[in-house]
């Protein structure tokens, strides 16, 4: 970390363009520039990345960290442009903390933004978890060279754009199982919820249900499982603050519980008469269950994607029932995803 006054230097790291989808459903470019920011003797202190929209709109975000008379300071600064180049959102975000701990840190976060004509400067109060008019806000008149389209003068957007903060998979299921000492295939459906604690990392719940019917001449039996789990979801592959490309990747990780039901029919032929009836007896238990999987998505809008979920899905049913005390089980789904 920087503990000079010195100047530094500049070195970008990486040109990325990537695919984004708007509200009205239509698709557009943004490239950004990755630059990392350096002190007088050649240590990153920071980063500095740029997007730039096809219509000229530029987003851009600062970080620096540097340490002074033992106290470490981050300011991430935000700043967003419209086509013409007038800048009409800014933010800047401090927090300061001693080296060893000694003190808790403190963080300050202020904004200024524009909307319909009307300069408005906010100040974040943690305490009641919201922006504050800073009693600045300026007298309604135009801003010289503001001619930025009206979307622009819309509220000020967060810096995690093209994220959905909450997704809901439904979709066709393939169960292979592992029962008792042999296997089988299950079809079925699944579904699941996930809300998003940041870009990268998201919670779920999924849940998935399963029907497979044996038969022959003497007698059948139908089988029914049902899982339920909850977990983490983990995409590793998306930048921090970034926006989603038309591919995704992702790694899952439940933990619940599968409950598994079995009906079986026999049949009773009657020797002397030549009637012939049935018998039926059922078994099921519950028993505890793990989900472990990775899943691919092509974004086919801003709201919709087409999923493929992969998953290694082992059951631990009681052994007596069951030749293997780990029932293996892989299942695969495909599926839409509603972005809300």
């Amino acid at each position: 970390m920087r503990k000079d006054g010195g100047k530094g230097g500049k070195m970008i790291t990486h040109i990325t363009v990537n695919k984004v989808w708007l509200q009205d459903g239509d698709s557009t470019q943004v490239k950004r520039v990755n630059i990392a920011l350096m002190d007088s003797a050649g240590h990153v202190i920071g980063f500095d990345y740029t997007d730039t929209w096809e219509d000229g709109s530029q987003f851009r975000t600062v970080n620096t960290e540097n340490e002074y008379n033992g106290v470490n300071t981050s300011t991430t600064t935000r700043t967003i442009k419209d086509p013409q180049g007038q800048e009409y959102y800014h933010e800047t975000d401090i927090e300061s903390s001693p080296v060893h701990l000694t003190k808790p840190p403190k963080r300050s976060r202020k904004r200024t933004y524009t909307k319909d004509g009307i300069k408005h400067k906010e100040t974040y109060n943690y305490e009641k978890d919201m922006w504050e008019d800073s009693g600045q806000t300026s007298v309604p008149q135009p801003i010289p060279g503001n001619t930025a389209p009206a979307s622009s003068q819309a509220e000020p957007i967060e810096a995690d754009i093209g994220t959905a903060k909450n997704c809901i998979y439904v979709g066709p299921a393939a169960m292979y199982e592992d029962y008792q000492s042999s296997s089988y295939t299950a079809l079925g459906a699944e579904a699941g919820y996930s809300r998003a604690i940041s870009n990268k990392t998201g919670i779920a719940i999924n849940t998935g249900v399963y029907f497979h019917k044996d038969m022959n001449q003497y007698s059948s039996e139908s089988i029914q499982q049902v899982n339920v789990g909850a977990g983490i979801v983990y995409f590793p592959f998306r930048q921090e603050g970034g926006s989603e490309n038309t591919f995704d990747f992702s790694v899952h990780l439940y933990a619940g519980f599968a409950n598994l039901k079995s009906t079986i029919t026999e049949k009773i032929n009657g020797s002397d008469s030549g009637y012939t009836s049935s018998l039926s007896y059922s078994n099921s238990q519950t028993g505890f269950a793990l989900t472990a999987g990775v899943a691919v998505d092509l974004n086919l809008s801003q709201h919709i994607s087409l999923e493929l979920p992969i998953d290694y899905a082992p059951t631990f049913f009681k052994q007596e029932y069951y030749t293997h005390k780990i029932q293996n089980n892989f299942r695969g789904s495909i599926g839409i995803v509603f972005k809300l």
